[in-house]
């Protein structure tokens, strides 16, 4: 199977939020044949709608937010949160 794809970036982390291995492989840029690289933007398209869902499912079985909650009760205490 082939994709035609430019770039790729990657990274896996433990539980505890280690990062155990990070690379960028391919191209920012084709045309240019700029190179990946860990700063390098990308767009995630609708991916967050995902990772956000799984995060108040994990929230919900740890009991830590009611699905009634308002939405601020689980943000204000959230890493970078202004609260």
């Amino acid at each position: 199977m082939t994709y035609n794809l430019a770039g790729v970036q990657f990274a896996l982390a433990q539980a505890n939020g280690n990062l155990t291995c990070a690379a960028s492989l391919g191209y920012a840029d084709r045309a240019t044949q700029r190179p990946m690289s860990p700063v390098t933007l990308m767009r995630i398209a609708s991916v967050s709608k995902t990772v956000t869902g799984m995060a108040i499912a994990k929230l919900f079985e740890d009991g830590k937010l009611g699905l009634e909650d308002p939405r601020h009760t689980a943000a204000s205490s959230s890493p970078g949160s202004s609260r």
